[in-house]
């Protein structure tokens, strides 16, 4: 929606309908034009016949690849999208931090009549994201656990596999304020890269 408020022609993909609806209604709201389109990374190409300047890929989205040769194929469509000297804005959770500090919880917040505590469990294969709901009612309280496996990526792995895609110019953010990265401390790895001319 920023991006829109500020003039750009935006575009927003999604494998979420439901998502997609939410960006519609809110961009009516607000006034503002975005085309939505639903899609995952294997069908971008074939969804989106046309080229852009910049592309977003935000949410810690990459590390629910799970293979090392979806995640090469993945960024090199990413390259494929972009004008010549296009940039690609990427964004992770720091992955440097979370695997040498191996903490399990997250976060724990709660409402009126519910908890949600997100954490992690480690393995050999990465990581599996936890998210457990707990309902309070009538006295009792039920449990929900939703889990979800995570491929880790460290800034090393992401900027050499970003050179194998065709990226140059790769910069690393630990956020998207574009404050500096500190593999220990950041939250969040942000990369900016330009495609390779």
């Amino acid at each position: 929606m920023l991006l829109a408020q500020l003039g750009v022609q935006v575009t927003a993909v999604d494998v979420s309908a439901a998502m997609l609806r939410l960006v519609e209604i809110h961009a009516k709201e607000l006034g503002l034009r975005v085309k939505t389109v639903k899609a995952r990374f294997q069908e971008l190409n074939r969804m989106l016949r046309r080229k852009f300047d910049a592309v977003f890929c935000l949410g810690n989205t990459l590390v629910h690849i799970l293979s090392t040769k979806e995640l090469a194929k993945t960024l090199r469509t990413l390259s494929t999208l972009l004008n010549s000297d296009g940039v690609l804005f990427l964004q992770i959770l720091n992955y440097d931090r979370i695997l040498a500090k191996r903490d399990r919880i997250q976060s724990s917040k709660e409402s009126v009549d519910k908890t949600f505590v997100r954490f992690y469990d480690y393995d050999e294969e990465g990581i599996l994201f936890n998210i457990l709901t707990l309902q309070k009612s009538a006295g009792s309280v039920e449990q929900k656990l939703k889990t979800i496996r995570l491929r880790p990526l460290l800034r090393s792995e992401l900027l050499s596999r970003l050179q194998d895609a065709g990226f140059a110019e790769m910069q690393s953010f630990g956020g998207i304020s574009m404050k500096p990265f500190e593999p220990s401390d950041s939250r969040d790895l942000v990369i900016l890269a330009r495609k390779r001319p």
